[in-house]
């Protein structure tokens, strides 16, 4: 009975073994079979997602394509125009010492050369004679400009050209095209002034350089400013506030002659003039949908910057070229040692960058998600614009990771790691540490982005 006993309890735990292994069995194959439902669901949402981006990329590069093809359809539709309207006259009066090229608001002198209307020789109007076509026009001495050798200035008083004399008083009647009406004009000459700037003095005679002058080289080129000669320690103090290694150690800079910088930065408007006379390689670049015109131009490269910069020097015949980076904080800084030519600190009233972060004991402010129109914004001391946010400028230099090498005399750094190019500035989207005049970043030769623009200096 006993042993009967034991072999029953024997076989009630060999089953009782047996239905554990069995719901061991059991949830083992459950919790497989969850995981591969889980396996595929990921599966299935990884192709979803893949599939999403793909239709994201397509659809961006779509509309990218269909934004080019816009812009280049309009600027084709704006040239046709100016074509056609090179068949009308411009503006012009007969002057006993040669023929007189006369402009009207902003006309392109470059349409006045082409229609044989401007040679070496020219004249300061004096004053508007009072008449029913100067009247009803609203004309007056300060509406007209004269263009000689492609050259235009809206100030009455002087001209830039190489010009012969013309007798004071002289009346000239001009034949004008304004709003697509044309009208006879008369007008009274001034003798040239004897202290003009022309093609070998005053802005190329160092001399005669007018601190703070603001001159264009042609009515389509940037607006330069002559800022002065000095020197400032390049780079940051060790208690700089979001200070970086590569931006020490400090180095005193010295310009010995006074230099012309872009008051602004260069914009899609003086973009599209060089484009227009078959400059930049004859790329449009894309605008990101905020507007053209007088806003920085972007999604340029440094190598794309090099052709405008061609262009530029060649159809003014002078030197332009981007700045060296010790030439950027330079002016950048006019004069100041903080950490911006405003001050300790920095707010979104004085520049364009992502108001959601703070720098040292500002306040947050307003994050306006794009560029805004060269010179909306305060200048700096120098009368330069934008050289805190807006948009990242280009340098000359190749990149490097300290000063230990800089030039004393502020040339750019042809040598180092030239697939990077130095930038500076900080733009519309970055947090306000990367906006201070010290501060350095780099970026290959050829990205194109909405961040990085550029401005250009002129030497004498």
């Amino acid at each position: 009975a006993v042993l009967e006993k034991q072999r029953q309890e024997q076989a009630a735990l060999e089953k009782q073994r047996q239905e554990q292994a069995a719901e061991r069995a059991r949830i083992a194959s459950e919790q497989a079979e969850k995981q591969r439902q889980e396996q595929a669901t990921l599966e299935k949402q990884r192709q979803e997602q893949a599939a999403e981006r793909a239709r994201l990329s397509e659809k961006r590069r779509q509309e990218q394509a269909a934004e080019r093809a816009r812009l280049a359809e309009k600027l084709r539709q704006e040239q046709a125009e100016k074509k056609e309207k090179l068949k009308e006259p411009v503006g012009y009066g007969d002057v006993r010492r040669g023929f007189l090229g006369v402009q009207i608001g902003d006309l392109d002198p470059l349409r006045a050369k082409a229609l044989g209307l401007l040679n070496s020789r020219g004249a300061v109007i004096k004053q508007v004679i009072p008449g029913k076509a100067a009247d009803k026009a609203g004309i007056n001495v300060n509406d007209i400009v004269i263009a000689v050798d492609g050259y235009s200035v809206r100030d009455a008083t002087e001209l830039t050209s190489r010009i012969g004399r013309v007798r004071p008083g002289t009346e000239i009647e001009l034949s004008i095209l304004r709003n697509g009406r044309k009208m006879r004009i008369k007008v009274v000459l001034d003798a040239f002034p004897e202290t003009v700037v022309t093609a070998n003095s005053p802005l190329n005679n160092l001399n005669n350089i007018q601190l703070g002058r603001r001159f264009k080289d042609c009515s389509v080129c940037p607006e330069m400013i002559v800022v002065p000669s000095g020197s400032f320690p390049m780079g940051s103090s060790s208690s700089e506030v979001g200070r970086k290694d590569t931006e020490s150690p400090q180095r005193r800079v010295r310009f010995t002659r006074p230099f012309a910088v872009g008051v602004y930065e260069v914009t899609f408007e003086e973009w599209d003039a060089g484009v227009n006379a078959g400059g930049c390689n004859n790329s449009y670049p894309i605008d990101q949908g905020w507007g053209r015109d007088k806003r920085p131009v972007i999604n340029v490269s440094w190598n794309d910057v090099q052709t405008y910069i061609q262009w530029l020097s060649e159809r003014t015949g002078k030197n332009y070229r981007l700045l060296s980076e010790s030439e950027w904080e330079y002016v950048a800084r006019a004069g100041t040692t903080t950490p911006f030519h405003f001050g300790a600190t920095i707010s979104t009233n004085q520049a364009n960058y992502n108001g959601n972060y703070t720098y040292n004991t500002g306040h947050k402010g307003l994050f306006k998600k794009k560029t805004l129109p060269v010179g909306t914004l305060s200048p700096n001391q120098f009368g330069l614009y934008d050289m805190h946010g807006n948009v990242i400028e280009w340098t000359q230099d190749c990149w490097n990771d300290s000063y230990q090498r800089i030039s004393s005399n502020g040339a750019a750094r042809e040598y180092g790691n030239c697939g990077f190019r130095v930038i500076r500035g900080g733009s519309w989207y970055n947090e306000p540490r990367y906006l201070r005049s010290a501060n350095r970043g780099r970026a290959t030769r050829e990205i194109r982005n909405a961040y990085i623009g550029f401005r250009v200096i002129r030497t004498f």
